[in-house]
């Protein structure tokens, strides 16, 4: 039972339009409730053609070439993976509303989608993952520098997670 829901699951995320549609309301709901549209967009536009460089300069094969996946093997090369780098950018500009943790979800179960699938590796997801979360934090802190403080201090949040909170 928990397969088959999660073969659906993957499939919805793997199609064009699926994968799409997700995307597309992503951004809309991140555009609509983000302070700075600019640094969300911009973000988004440089992580996705890092990938695409990154794919092509690394040229990763895919653990599913000569070997066996749930769906045809794509052609592009694996490293990164784009499902994993794209649903974390749409996360990472929703960082500081509501939207956050919704959104980080769904990217970690489409990350977990392309493994369940075999067209990534967990490297791969990684990969896609990380170079979202540094491109954001990164522009994050160069808008910080440029402009003074953002929608949120990213220097604030890290020293005040839970870990150095104070019981009481």
């Amino acid at each position: 039972m928990l397969s088959q829901l999660f073969d659906a699951i993957s499939i919805f995320f793997n199609s064009t339009w699926g994968f799409g549609a997700f995307i597309a309301i992503a951004f809309v709901l991140v555009f609509s409730t983000t302070k700075n549209k600019k640094l969300f967009v911009l973000s988004l536009a440089i992580t996705v053609l890092l990938g695409l460089g990154l794919k092509v300069f690394f040229g990763v094969d895919r653990p599913c070439v000569g070997g066996d996946s749930l769906i045809p093997c794509p052609l592009s090369n694996g490293f990164p993976s784009n499902h994993a780098l794209i649903a974390t950018a749409l996360a990472m500009g929703a960082l500081g509303t509501f939207l956050f943790i919704p959104l980080l979800f769904f990217a970690v179960v489409i990350s977990l989608t392309r493994l369940w699938l075999g067209v990534h590796t967990l490297d791969q997801i990684a990969g896609g993952f990380a170079l979202a979360v540094m491109v954001y934090l990164a522009l994050v802190e160069l808008y910080q520098k440029l402009y003074g403080r953002f929608g949120f201090d990213l220097d604030e949040m890290l020293d005040e997670n839970l870990l150095n909170k104070k019981v009481r």
